[in-house]
């Protein structure tokens, strides 16, 4: 039988009521048992809200599903505690009127759902119904839609309502799926490192890493490290059973909800100031962005490994004129027309360029691997490692990095454009007969 951790959120949980009885930390969270304890006192002590008092009770009595409850008593405590601890509930019910001084509910909910990987149920009173439509119908919370409904607490049974809306969530993809691969991940996570257990950290980094001889030491970047842990993560996901095909109805596509999606697929988004090889990042002179090519162990050692020099090449916004007016004046019609891109490196018919989709999360970009271009930076004088803040015509701010395989895919066309050994053609005749040579074979 399945087991789900669901969290209240409700300011009317009635600990300051019961502080005499149960010595509890409210900034904390509020387990099973202190739930349980405020329910059996309900007798002598009456809760302050009884719609949420029978709801509780339900939850804690419900069996199939069963649920391991826990609570919090205003929105900002929940949002400590999951900044400080390894906690992350499948269902979230959410009082919309929590007190909580210097923030909105609005705010507070938007940042629980972009923390928290799970099913929001907003329970509040009749006269907020029409203000909180209006705001999760909006625009700023259009990507929750599928995660995020509203029940009203006046409504007679409303506790059963919410558990019933609540359960026909459970089975949808998002929630069966997608709860099932976070708690395999946790597990390969944490059995990846108990792989590695008998090793101490020093000696992983010593093994690993780069030993810097003024420094006398070893050390590893923080990325490096990553991508070895998560080939052994990977590894352990594929083995547990996680990876197996996922089937959905043919369907009219929504072509901007398909960008997106490839955007998610293909870009991160870092929030360091290290220039990496795949790095996309705006140049705030010329009003594009450039591809960074230079590779990540010359990027550590920058000044010594590329004497200041950092290869990148630029993308073109698909409306840019001065391209435009460039593919027209060099390649042919015909060969315009035939055009087609299978992916971001298999453009067919004009190959000395790709595609790529939605990478400012606006708009399209046209990548040109011929025009690679090499800037010189001037050192610093306290490091080797290449930062933005040695860069000033860049906006760190304003950059993606390409996720693997298309990474390591786009550099190899970058350079098979620029570097690539060519061979004569054959003449008409010996191609004529090699044609024939593979009709008689399928013959």
């Amino acid at each position: 039988m399945d087991k789900y951790n669901l969290c209240v959120i409700d300011d009317k949980i009635p600990v300051g009521q019961f502080s005499n009885k149960i010595e509890v930390m409210e900034t904390s969270i509020l387990d099973r048992n202190i739930l349980l304890n405020y329910i059996n006192l309900a007798e002598e002590i009456a809760w302050p809200d009884t719609n949420l008092y029978n709801l509780i009770k339900r939850l804690i009595a419900q069996a199939d599903p069963e649920f391991d409850i826990s609570g919090f008593i205003t929105h900002s405590f929940y949002l400590n505690y999951i900044s400080e601890n390894i906690y992350s509930p499948d269902v979230i019910i959410f009082d919309w009127d929590v007190n909580t001084p210097g923030t909105s509910s609005e705010i507070s909910l938007k940042t629980i759902l972009n923390n928290t990987y799970c099913l929001v149920a907003i329970y509040t009173e009749y006269d907020k119904r029409e203000e909180i439509d209006a705001i999760i119908k909006g625009e700023e919370f259009k990507a929750f839609e599928y995660r995020l409904f509203l029940i009203e607490k006046n409504k007679e049974n409303s506790h059963l309502i919410i558990i019933e809306e609540i359960k026909s969530h459970l089975d949808d993809f998002i929630y069966k799926y997608g709860r099932d691969f976070k708690s395999k991940i946790v597990t390969a996570i944490n059995t990846s490192f108990s792989r590695i257990g008998s090793l101490s950290f020093n000696q992983f980094i010593k093994v690993f890493g780069e030993f810097d001889k003024t420094k006398k030491e070893y050390s590893i970047s923080s990325l490096d490290f990553i991508e070895i842990m998560n080939e052994q993560i990977k590894s352990h996901l594929i083995s547990s059973g996680t990876i197996q095909h996922l089937i959905a109805p043919d369907s009219n596509g929504d072509l901007l909800a398909e960008k997106k999606l490839w955007h998610f697929r293909m870009f991160h988004e870092p929030q360091d100031d290290i220039v990496r090889k795949g790095d996309i990042v705006w140049h705030k002179t010329e009003g594009k962005y450039y591809f960074i090519i230079s590779t990540d162990c010359h990027l550590g050692h920058f000044w010594s490994k590329n004497l200041g020099y950092l290869a990148m090449v630029p993308l073109y916004k698909s409306d840019s004129l001065d391209l435009a007016q460039r593919i027209k004046q060099y390649i042919h019609p015909e060969t315009l027309k035939q055009f087609k891109i299978n992916s971001l490196v298999n453009p067919r018919m004009i190959t000395n360029i790709t595609m790529i989709p939605y990478l400012d999360k606006e708009s399209d970009y046209i990548f040109t691997p011929k025009e690679i271009k090499s800037i010189s930076i001037p050192k610093p004088a306290d490091r080797e490692i290449l930062k933005y803040e040695d860069i000033q015509d860049f906006e760190p701010r304003k950059r993606f990095r390409l996720n693997e395989p298309f990474l390591g895919s786009l550099i190899e066309f970058t350079l098979r454009n620029i570097t690539d050994i060519g061979v004569p053609d054959y003449s008409s005749s010996i191609n004529d007969s090699l044609k024939e040579v593979i009709k008689k074979c399928m013959e």
